[in-house]
């Protein structure tokens, strides 16, 4: 049934013009109907590119945390590691990088200057320090 209504949302999008915001959690189904994708992490965008670079690039580790749990998720093989400890909380996100508390690569700058959305080539932007 998914499949169906993705196929004429498509369809519908393609044949009239259309522009779609599409809000998920599941990769498959963005890589299959987005041409561009924005990736949000409590409520801040972090990473924005053209479906392909995102998919293929990407490089905040918010964002590479998401592809190995979707890989790992449809592989069958068990957690994924990327992503540490809980969660912070949405209406009290912690100083610098919103990500940092989570992260394997955070520094002392992550965890006390907010990084600004930079270019990374071809329209592709991270919220990201390094």
């Amino acid at each position: 049934m998914q499949a169906n209504i993705l196929n004429l949302l498509t369809r519908l999008r393609r044949d009239k013009q259309l522009t779609m915001l599409m809000i998920s959690h599941d990769l498959r189904m963005i890589r299959f109907t987005s041409d561009r994708v924005v990736v949000l992490h409590l409520g801040q965008v972090v990473e924005v590119a053209d479906r392909d670079d995102l998919f293929d690039r990407a490089v905040h580790p918010y964002m590479l945390a998401l592809l190995e749990a979707s890989a790992t998720s449809h592989s069958g093989q068990g957690e994924a590691l990327s992503a540490q400890g809980d969660p912070p909380s949405p209406v009290s996100p912690p100083a610098g990088c919103r990500y940092n508390t989570r992260c394997p690569f955070a520094t002392d700058v992550c965890r006390t200057v907010t990084p600004e959305p930079r270019d990374v080539g071809s329209g592709h932007q991270a919220r990201y320090h390094y």
